[in-house]
């Protein structure tokens, strides 16, 4: 059923303002009364409860513009991501690039749905997903200071800031690495705070996420600053 029109919406002021019952106004409009219930209740205004026709038809259009817009997952979208398949990145990467590239693209869930899609009917693409022999990749890490200029843009993917929020007491803490272009980040629970817990927390979001990490920032203390040492072993792309 469609929805209500402004002059649907003028006639429910109209018949409120008579002492109409909703029941009432539900046959009149030839509507289900839970419309009508749902209608006033989402609708009217919400200073002092009265119900009035142009305020609600605002409400209506602004849920609606706010509502976000359904992608489907096109052709297009698809060859965009086996392209950045191909180049080993993981679904969260992909649709952080193509939001940076300013092109559409659905969610990193959808990505992955279509990855085993396709090994189901037999296609290669989870190749480019296996963690076998696949540790992640981190170019280089660097301080604050002397990271190079293009990390400061904010216009690649793969230049992440690592850092630790302790807990009370200090006691336990989060990590978090945060990609500096999308803004996307990884969050791993530590329940102490010392250098090899760090170290195989950061190694596990890596890891599970097949991260390839231009340049790894950190500048919240020794711990991290001593865990992430070990990482540069991990520079493999077998």
């Amino acid at each position: 059923m469609s929805h209500l029109t402004l002059e649907q919406r003028c006639e429910i002021q109209v018949y409120l303002q008579e002492k109409i019952s909703r029941a009432e106004i539900a046959r009149r409009l030839n509507r289900p009364k839970k419309t009508i219930n749902e209608e006033i209740k989402r609708n009217s205004d919400g200073r002092n409860g009265v119900y009035k026709a142009v305020l609600a038809q605002r409400k209506y259009e602004q849920r609606k513009k706010e509502k976000p817009k359904k992608i489907r997952f096109t052709e297009s979208i698809k060859k965009e991501v086996i392209r950045l398949l191909s180049k080993d990145y993981s679904p969260e990467q992909i649709v952080g690039t193509l939001k940076l590239e300013g092109k559409e693209t659905v969610s990193h869930e959808w990505i992955y749905r279509f990855i085993w899609e396709d090994k189901r009917k037999g296609g290669k693409l989870y190749k480019h997903f296996q963690t076998k022999g696949k540790r992640g990749i981190i170019a280089e890490r660097k301080s604050i200071e002397d990271r190079p200029e293009i990390v400061e843009k904010r216009c690649r993917i793969g230049d992440y800031e690592a850092d630790l929020v302790l807990g009370k007491n200090h006691k336990k803490a989060i990590l978090t690495m945060n990609d500096r272009a999308t803004g996307y980040t990884f969050l791993e629970l530590l329940e102490g705070k010392s250098s090899e817990e760090v170290r195989l927390k950061i190694e596990k979001i890596i890891t599970d996420n097949q991260l390839t990490i231009h340049t790894l920032t950190t500048d919240n203390g020794k711990e991290i600053e001593d865990s992430t040492r070990p990482l540069f072993s991990l520079k493999t792309t077998s």
